[in-house]
């Protein structure tokens, strides 16, 4: 009769264990502070909208990850974006993180 409850009760605990998933292991490493202030933008506004946001609040902003942007400049313009937007304190830590950028096959 114990062996009729005991296998059950052994299953039931093997099957409720759960791995997290990488996203939930990806959440739990973010830690935030009550000083960091995440900000998102809608498409269409300018790199220079962006920045003049930003220094708005004359604080000091660590960086900025994720950002991207479509410019209608020439193709020829690519470096002087990239040295534009590295010479942000903000987007360049001299480093690790830096302003990439790229020609898209079709619009190129």
């Amino acid at each position: 009769m114990k062996i009729f409850w005991i296998m059950p009760l052994l299953i039931l605990v093997l099957f409720s264990c759960k791995k997290d998933s990488n996203d939930e292991l990806e959440k739990q490493e973010r830690e935030f502070v009550p000083t960091d202030v995440l900000v998102k933008t809608a498409a269409g506004y300018s790199i220079d909208k962006v920045f003049d946001f930003i220094n708005s609040f004359d604080h000091e902003v660590e960086n900025i990850e994720c950002g991207y942007y479509n410019s209608s400049l020439s193709p020829d313009s690519l470096q002087y974006v990239l040295d534009y937007l590295n010479a942000k304190p903000y987007t360049n830590d001299g480093n690790m993180w830096y302003v990439s950028g790229y020609l898209h096959y079709q619009t190129n």
